[in-house]
């Protein structure tokens, strides 16, 4: 998490390099100088395919919130002139490269990962054609589709009409997920090694602790004789009656209801039930508890006792982890040595041009 100094500084700097929301003034001062290049430009190849700038640009605009952050976390300085000073460096972040060269090598390399991805996708036949315009004419597409939908009258599932940048997110998203399908479909796993997996690396993680079922009745303090009700009601639930059966002639309101320990500090509940859920022990029965308007006790009905989720139920965690392993270990070798950049176009990306791709 970006820390609240960090946090200050990205937002100095947005605002002295003029993104959404500068004036007419500071945008005329970014057009200066900008250098044209066409979507159709060759900016790389990844094994002879070539990536144009419009991908490029995509991926600019992807990396530019993670490149922003890491060059003012490593001590990039504030001012205009933050984009092309080096900043000094961290663990992440080599010292020596400027914030400009950072977001392009940071672009850069998302670009070759897609690109990879989609030369892979096409080898196993989830697509054909992986050009920049193949990808516009599905996104021009889709939307088309989606405007005779709705002027049809009928319903549009999710947006009325795509952005480029978001289909072109989705467009990664389903790639990938096509690709570790037919991964998944193929690999073969060894239940050995899966069970050595799990005692190794997984078990420790595993612990869940626990679900309890709980009885609780209601009265509000308001009600004739609140107070000597929900004693007795807590007095005959104790001496073995049944909540449901007895709550109604008490004037309570009786409810029952299973809770997961796991999510327990996130279900919102009152303080008097998380601690009843967490301690009670099955057929024990709380003190009467007051909060706000109401009067409430609570019995535990039933327990399931925390413990470490067996081999079994953590499988499916591990055989999908593996799965990731081998698509990015495979991706990984299919990016090594196969890119080549087009230095004079690389080099013409300046300051200005990504301020203007990011803020339109």
């Amino acid at each position: 998490m970006v820390s609240l100094t960090i946090r200050t500084l990205l937002l100095a700097v947005l605002m002295v390099m003029g993104t959404a929301g500068c004036n007419r003034d500071a945008h005329a001062a970014l057009e200066d100088g900008i250098t044209i290049i066409d979507d159709s430009q060759v900016i790389a190849h990844v094994h002879g395919e070539p990536v144009v700038f419009g991908e490029y640009r995509q991926e600019l605009a992807r990396n530019y919130t993670a490149a922003l952050t890491r060059a003012v976390t490593a001590g990039g300085i504030q001012g205009r002139d933050f984009w092309t000073t080096p900043i000094p460096g961290d663990a992440k972040t080599p010292g020596g490269i400027t914030p400009l060269d950072l977001i392009k090598s940071m672009a850069m390399e998302s670009s070759l990962r897609r690109k990879a991805m989609q030369l892979w996708a096409r080898e196993l036949g989830i697509v054909e054609d992986i050009s920049w315009e193949a990808f516009l004419a599905a996104f021009n597409g889709e939307n088309l589709r989606r405007a005779n939908t709705a002027s049809a009258g009928e319903p549009v599932f999710g947006p009325r009409q795509f952005t480029q940048d978001v289909f072109y997110r989705l467009s990664l998203t389903e790639a990938e997920y096509d690709i570790i399908q037919i991964l998944e479909a193929e690999m073969v796993f060894d239940e050995d090694e899966l069970y050595r997996l799990f005692h190794e690396y997984y078990r420790q993680s595993t612990y869940h602790p626990g679900i309890v079922t709980m009885d609780y009745a209601l009265i509000r303090l308001d009600s004739e004789n609140a107070y000597h009700n929900i004693h007795a009601l807590r007095q005959a639930v104790a001496d073995g009656e049944e909540m449901s059966l007895v709550a109604p002639g008490f004037g309570a309101s009786y409810y029952r209801r299973t809770i997961n320990l796991l999510r327990l500090p996130a279900l919102g509940l009152p303080d008097s039930l998380m601690q009843a859920a967490a301690f009670l022990g099955p057929g024990e029965v709380s003190p009467v508890h007051e909060e706000g308007i109401l009067y409430s006790i609570y019995q535990c009905f039933e327990r399931e006792d925390g413990d470490f989720l067996p081999f079994e139920r953590a499988r499916p965690r591990i055989v999908m982890d593996e799965i990731r392993d081998a698509f990015a270990a495979q991706l990984d070798i299919r990016m090594k040595d196969a890119l080549v950049i087009n230095e004079d176009l690389y080099s013409q990306i300046t300051t200005q041009m990504i301020l203007q791709n990011i803020t339109g």
